[in-house]
């Protein structure tokens, strides 16, 4: 073998283990992007799980202040969280792909709902003129406790949800 042929060896061979380097550089920065997307995301889900609970308790504190103190104006957090409820939890739609925690959601969504109708229809209650109905039927109904349980368990499930999240996210690293 020439020394020509065999310096062609050395560059093909080091050509060859740049390339090889260049490659797994490659993939690895590529896996680093996708990992750095996946926990931008469970993080930007977990911020918006919260937001959704801390918007539903606005509900309940605008219907508690209403009924406390019967007057329209204390409605306002009520009025303003409702449009924005829908907003976070659509934005969960987005950020949580796992197809377990899609259907996490959808319980979620079930007792989101169910507090919901309890709400409306305890405030019917209390804007009622009818006999048997009106304020103190309203807050009988709340000091029932099936309100504070509702809570309970949206808190439980948003919880569970969170759980699931950080799981996936600690599998993933």
């Amino acid at each position: 073998m020439t020394i020509g042929k065999k310096i062609a060896g050395g560059f093909g061979i080091a050509l060859a283990s740049v390339a090889i380097l260049v490659g797994l550089s490659y993939w690895s920065i590529q896996d680093l992007l996708e990992t750095n997307r996946i926990v931008a995301r469970i993080y930007e889900a977990s911020e918006s799980l919260e937001t959704t609970y801390s918007l539903l308790k606005d509900v309940a504190t605008g219907h508690r202040g209403f009924l406390l103190a019967e007057d329209k104006q204390f409605l306002q957090p009520y009025d303003d969280a409702l449009p924005e409820l829908a907003k976070a939890r659509k934005q969960l739609d987005i950020l949580i792909e796992d197809p377990n925690q899609q259907q996490r959601l959808s319980e979620l969504d079930a007792l989101i709902k169910l507090r919901l109708d309890f709400i409306r229809e305890n405030l019917e209650i209390a804007k009622s003129t009818e006999k048997g109905k009106g304020f103190a039927a309203a807050i009988a109904i709340i000091k029932s406790g099936k309100g504070e349980d509702q809570m309970v368990n949206v808190r439980k499930k948003v919880n569970e949800i969170e759980s699931a999240e950080m799981k996936l996210l600690n599998d993933r690293q």
